[in-house]
């Protein structure tokens, strides 16, 4: 069976399961199988529900629940509320029969109602965003961030979903701005201690407590290639999907064809060659995104530490 095949009986399954359900008063698809823009779900695409009951805890305790919607393989359920202080949710991880993944969204129904009218209410008199904590004046922002690209709404007992769909995509959109001059120097300096540390724990054979820096350099990288893209686009927000997943789609080609070489066995000599290449694609990274956001960048400090890690890699050679 076609694995979209299984997506789609997959979601009847889920709502015949969701909607005999006294508590769960509300279900949506969102994600790529409730996008309605652009990057639409393929064969492979996870599932992603999100439902509103009155008895958000009654589903966290194990997945015993996951068994009765359709054939179930594994699944597991974050026994703390996630997401934001003011909305949270509980997210569940699930693999259903034919390998489908299917990820859980799980809203209190009163915490649900309280936030769709406070919304509504700061896109009415949007003058009270100035006057409120940072976390209150973005309310609704992130959820409108899920719902502005596409929620498909399964069923609605009391119309709560089709409201909070509403108020959320009405927030106004804030454009994405480029990281100040000392955010943008702070996340240099960090990006270069890590290959100091890097070269000391290879002298010393440790091999696993490099790995485990190695991954954190990546995740740096995986930043800066954003902020080089973004400030080749004018970080002019035009539609453009800059999640980790889509980086193929939006980071420059010299890049992605850089990237094989930053990933590393669990073997000495091949940590070292994938320090470098990581320390090469920052560099240029890091020095063209200064000249597009027009910020002082000095080679220095990167220059100094790759002299070092240099320096230590021939001592052993």
């Amino acid at each position: 069976m076609a694995l979209l095949t299984c997506q789609r009986l997959w979601i009847e399954q889920f709502t015949a399961w969701a909607k005999a359900r006294d508590d769960v008063r509300a279900a949506l698809v969102v994600g790529s199988h409730g996008r309605t823009d652009h990057y639409p779900p393929d064969e492979w695409s996870d599932v992603d529900v999100l439902f509103v009951t009155t008895e958000p805890k009654r589903y966290v305790g194990d997945n015993a629940w996951m068994h009765d919607i359709g054939s179930f393989w594994t699944g597991v359920m974050s026994p703390h509320e996630t997401f934001g202080d003011l909305l949270p949710v509980f997210c569940g991880f699930s693999v259903y029969e034919g390998g489908l993944g299917v990820d859980f969204f799980i809203l209190s129904n009163a915490r649900t109602k309280w936030m769709t009218r406070a919304i509504r209410l700061l896109n009415r008199y949007p003058v009270l965003r100035r006057c409120l904590p940072g976390s209150v004046a973005s309310l609704g922002a992130e959820a409108g961030d899920i719902f502005r690209h596409g929620a498909r709404v399964l069923f609605d007992k009391d119309s709560l979903a089709e409201q909070l769909v509403q108020a959320t995509r009405a927030v106004p959109v804030t454009p994405p701005s480029p990281p100040s001059r000392q955010v943008f120097q702070r996340e240099i300096d960090d990006f270069w201690v890590g290959p100091t540390r890097v070269a000391a724990y290879l002298r010393r054979g440790q091999l696993m407590a490099a790995m485990k820096l190695v991954d954190s350099g990546k995740r740096f990288l995986a930043r800066w290639m954003e902020w080089h893209a973004r400030a080749k686009n004018d970080w002019q927000d035009d539609g453009v999907s800059y999640r980790l997943k889509w980086i193929d789609r939006w980071a420059d080609p010299r890049a992605l064809a850089a990237l094989p070489g930053i990933h590393a066995r669990y073997e000495t000599g091949d940590m070292w060659r994938a320090l470098f290449e990581m320390m090469d694609l920052f560099r240029w990274l890091a020095a063209e995104t200064a000249d597009l956001l027009g910020y002082d960048y000095s080679p220095d400090v990167g220059t100094k530490i790759s002299a070092w890690v240099e320096q230590c890699y021939v001592e052993i050679e």
